[in-house]
């Protein structure tokens, strides 16, 4: 197991919570290592350390797209309908909680997807860095003590980016950063 970060930004606004965390995203995403919390995250950031096991870390990426539809009714006129589905990036992986506060750890952190506000977060692990929103969370208890209380556990949580400017400068970043590596043609 190794430590990983993971930040929420409890704002009153869920826009406010998203921009303060891709702007954190954005500076941290040049450390080397977020071994630890970082210092001076600032902008009403809580972050804590979570147990990762970097067995399996899945990125699942669609594109955008404009979708237009002729829907017509007997009756009505010929009308069009356009549609812009901005792209989304998916970060999807395991946390696991080990010891006596396994319950109320897993119980508080699904409590996260009470409102918008927290289901804005961080999650960084080595140089890798992703901010977005939970969209799909489950936990599970994998051990008890004797009497039946929960002392191992993992959360399985699935982070969506929906194409705010924040993550698409992200992106480029690494776009950018990866094609300046390669040799010109």
């Amino acid at each position: 197991m190794e430590k990983a970060i993971l930040a929420v930004a409890l704002q009153k606004e869920k826009k406010e919570a998203a921009d303060i965390l891709g702007n954190a995203a954005l500076r941290m995403s040049g450390l080397q290592s977020q071994a630890k919390v970082p210092t001076g995250m600032g902008g009403g950031i809580h972050a804590c350390e979570v147990q990762y096991n970097p067995v399996s870390l899945k990125l699942k990426t669609q594109g955008g797209r404009v979708k237009a539809e002729n829907p017509q009714a007997a009756g009505q006129p010929d009308s069009a309908v356009q549609a812009v589905c901005t792209g989304n990036t998916t970060l999807s992986f395991e946390l696991y909680v080990d010891g006596t506060r396994t319950l109320d750890t897993i119980k508080a952190m699904l409590g996260m997807l009470s409102s918008e506000e927290k289901r804005q977060v961080l999650f960084a692990w080595g140089n890798n860095v992703f901010a977005g929103e939970i969209s799909q969370m489950s936990g599970s208890y994998t051990m008890f003590d004797h009497t039946g209380r929960p002392i191992q556990g993992k959360i399985s949580m699935t982070i969506r980016q929906g194409g705010s400017q924040t993550d698409l400068t992200y992106w480029e970043q690494a776009f950018q950063k990866f094609v300046q590596g390669l040799p010109a043609v």
